[in-house]
């Protein structure tokens, strides 16, 4: 069972691809089609680049805050309806920042209203509060939120190379028809 205090009624969860980063290329394809990625000037961009690099994306940079943490509310700013996707770390790689958990829900709420919003939460279990911290209690709340989360960076699993993405199960279904992976389908009872 994979965090079952944490999912809800319905989710698909997404397994056994190559870390997260092949869930997180597939979404970058899948959502750069649709408008610009929506980003920090530092996240982890390989990903999103590789959908820059094929042709169907194009990433929109917004500056972090002065003291290197996420600029939420720029990056809400940016975020429209012509978004492809908001894509935002958190623990933030590379700078290792976790936003304000109270904050950073609000804000994903209010973006989520406008275009699908990506939360990589590959480090999130080195938080200090991993639970606290976490949007994927969004997603069951029915907000348009895409969590990703690896096995690569805990529990000595790094050869294994094993990530998984949580979302609706119709975002799933968008994310199934590009990266044909196993899938784990969960009902939380």
């Amino acid at each position: 069972e994979i965090m079952p205090s944490l999912v809800g009624s319905e989710m698909c969860i997404r397994d056994r691809t190559t870390g997260s980063g092949e869930v997180l290329s597939a979404i970058a394809m899948i959502y750069g089609k649709e408008g610009p990625i929506v980003a920090p000037r530092l996240f982890w961009d390989t990903t999103a680049l590789y959908a820059v690099n094929q042709g169907v994306g194009s990433i929109d940079r917004v500056p972090l805050a002065a003291d290197m943490s996420v600029d939420l509310a720029a990056i809400e700013a940016k975020a429209s309806s012509d978004t492809g996707i908001v894509q935002l770390c958190n623990p933030n790689n590379p700078t290792g920042m976790v936003s304000d958990a109270a904050a950073l829900k609000a804000s994903v709420k209010r973006m989520a209203a406008k275009t699908t919003v990506l939360v990589d939460e590959a480090y999130m279990e080195l938080a200090d509060d991993p639970e606290g911290n976490t949007c994927i209690g969004l997603i069951n709340e029915g907000h348009d939120v895409i969590v990703t989360r690896t096995f690569s960076k805990i529990f000595g699993m790094a050869g294994l190379r094993m990530g998984y993405s949580i979302s609706s199960v119709e975002t799933a279904e968008k994310i199934r028809g590009v990266v044909t992976v196993s899938y784990t389908h969960l009902r939380a009872h």
